[in-house]
């Protein structure tokens, strides 16, 4: 914001890569051509002062340039100084651009001309940020952070695109390619939503018009979710931040929503929402396709996985806790006793953007089962509200049960309609395999079948955030050739020349998705156990991931060769039990907190050191 106070470009900017941050060429109205270069660091300033020399000598083609030298902190004011970072900062650079060969004056020279509009003494203008909270990009591919290997050494820099795209053009895999995507899902989610800010909307935030598809607005049936898919299994905890913040807006409109349309306690949210604190159905003639009231639950969802991934019980009390209550209260008001039993079903409800309107859609019920045992086991690490968790555990016993319909599938309606040629590109009564937690091969294994048999009638094909669902949904079912199917298709026919995914038009989802469904292939947590490698494809014979996370506070990092599992080291962030699952080897570790350990596969079974 600083620069741009004081540099009036002409718009005709161009965004570059420069040691992890934004290297900018700007057109002013002073000059044909000056160079502003930003540079985030969070190691050592003389390495990157020296990459930024080779860069202003070969991009900038800068020969002996001058360059002014500030160091721009958000927190200091207008002027965007402060004085601690003339020691921290400018005095090192300085030194080390000046043995680079290379002029540089510091921050009070340069703002001196700014005041005076007078560019002419300098070749570039430099912003230093050095901010130990920022994940650069070039961090996710050689320094802390998830580094993600298929049969490659570590990619430490990117590979040549204009040889690898249009995607998919040469129709051979190219395991570079697909790292890349995986970790370019990770740099748009940090890019797009950070701590302060709003989080990433069906664009990002990257969107050049002032109107866009879908208003460029919060879509809460699966696409706002799937945003945030990725952020706390990668290790992208402070990215959340902004979600949470939205949810919490939400909450106060939405009490008033739920009680004007549905006399209900709690707060609700329908289909799309907006910063405003819009939470209403939207309107239309024809209400089968947006009618989902259970949206708000959907979200809060993801504030019990806050929890579970970091254990933060101060996060759990005094902000997940309340509204995930709310949402329940919500569930219970909103459930209907059907008459003649003592079934509980919802009516009406929709499978959302599909089919008809219903007396109980399977993705109602499994949201509403999904929330309740949230909230059931929120209430138990408080313990808080016994009355209230004997209540929801006696509405779990009476709702409506998933069913098996006459193909083996399962049913979306309470009526067995589903259609097996139906190839929609929502699969909303898989909710309970995937992002739910409520089928699973371990757990239910034929509700999981069914769900396969939904898979199968879906087909392999769809728009690029639906690929990118599909492909976590098949990695829970520990196809690994099959997740990879997805994976490659999501690539060849759901992005972009430039990564982006498409729906058509571009809509960022499905990126995360894709980001999302890998770690699930490598590493899954949501059955009560940290399941290792639960879906590896055959394409994938040798590789490593590091620096994941996993519920139950544990860090995770893999390694395998002839696509068995090498080495797996799990880091305990809380202490306690860690029950562990390759394969049918199970292993139950008591951990203390903050020790590492160290697991391998010997003589059949999963031994630690």
């Amino acid at each position: 914001r600083y620069i741009e106070d004081h540099l009036e470009t002409d718009g005709h900017g161009q965004t570059l890569m420069v040691d992890g941050g934004l290297r900018i060429a700007l057109a002013t109205r002073n000059l044909p051509l000056r160079q502003v270069v930003e540079c985030i660091t969070q190691g050592s300033i003389e390495q990157t002062c020296r990459k930024l020399a080779q860069s202003l000598r070969r991009d900038f083609r800068l020969s002996n340039p001058r360059i002014a030298l500030l160091s721009i902190n958000p927190k200091a004011g207008d002027n965007g100084l402060l004085g601690t970072e003339e020691q921290e900062i400018i005095r090192p650079a300085i030194e080390t651009l000046t043995t680079e060969g290379i002029q540089a004056f510091g921050p009070y020279a340069a703002d001196a001309l700014f005041a005076g509009n007078d560019y002419t003494h300098f070749d570039a203008i430099v912003a230093m940020y050095y901010e130990q909270g920022t994940i650069p990009f070039h961090a996710l591919c050689d320094g802390p952070g998830v580094h993600y290997t298929v049969g490659l050494p570590l990619v430490r820099t990117c590979p040549d695109l204009a040889n690898t795209l249009p995607l998919g053009g040469k129709g051979v895999a190219d395991p570079q390619l697909e790292t890349l995507y995986y970790q370019y899902g990770r740099y748009l989610l940090i890019a797009s939503s950070r701590p302060g800010n709003l989080p990433a909307n069906l664009q990002g935030m990257w969107h050049n018009n002032v109107d866009g598809p879908w208003r460029v607005d919060y879509h809460n049936n699966i696409n706002l979710q799937m945003n945030y898919w990725p952020a706390l299994p990668t290790n992208l905890t402070e990215c959340t931040e902004p979600l949470t913040n939205f949810i919490r807006l939400l909450e106060k409109p939405g009490e008033r929503t739920a009680k004007a349309y549905w006399g209900a306690r709690g707060w609700a949210a329908g289909i799309s929402a907006n910063i405003f604190g819009f939470t209403a159905p939207l309107e239309g003639a024809d209400m089968s396709w947006n009618y989902n009231p259970m949206a708000a639950s959907w979200l809060a969802t993801h504030l019990w996985d806050y929890y579970d991934y970091t254990r933060d019980a101060k996060f759990l009390r005094h902000t997940a806790y309340p509204l995930m209550k709310g949402c329940a209260l919500f569930c219970e008001d909103f459930l209907w006793q059907k008459p003649g039993t003592d079934t509980l079903t919802a009516a009406p409800s929709t499978s959302p953007e599909h089919g008809p309107i219903d007396e109980g859609t399977t993705f109602t019920h499994a949201v509403i089962r999904e929330i309740l045992e949230d909230c059931i086991a929120a209430a138990n690490v408080l313990g808080t509200d016994q009355t209230e968790v004997a209540r929801w555990q006696k509405i779990l016993q009476h709702l409506a049960p998933y069913k098996i319909g006459r193909y083996g599938q399962l049913m979306e309606w309470s009526r067995d309609i589903d259609d097996p040629n139906d190839e929609h590109r929502h699969v909303n009564h898989l909710f309970g395999l995937h992002p739910g937690h409520t089928i699973s091969p371990l757990t239910t294994p034929a509700l999981a079948n069914a769900a396969r048999v939904v898979l199968e009638h879906r087909g392999d094909g769809a728009t690029g955030w639906s690929m990118g669902w599909k492909l976590n949904q098949w990695a829970r079912l520990h196809d690994g050739n099959h997740s990879y199917i997805l994976y490659g298709n999501l690539l060849k026919n759901g992005t972009a020349d430039n990564l982006w995914d498409i729906h058509p038009p571009f809509q960022i989802d499905g990126n995360f998705g894709g980001t999302a469904g890998v770690t699930e292939m490598l590493l899954q947590s949501h059955a009560g156990c940290l399941d290792l490698l639960p879906s590896l494809p055959d394409a994938w014979p040798e590789g490593s991931i590091s620096g994941l996370r996993a519920r139950g506070n544990f860090g995770v990092s893999l390694s395998w060769t002839g696509g068995q599992l090498k080495q797996a080291v799990v880091t305990s962030g809380s202490g306690g039990m860690c029950h562990l699952r390759y394969g049918s080897h199970t292993l139950d570790l008591p951990t203390h907190k903050g020790r590492s350990y160290t697991i391998t596969l010997s003589q059949g079974k999963l031994v630690w050191h």
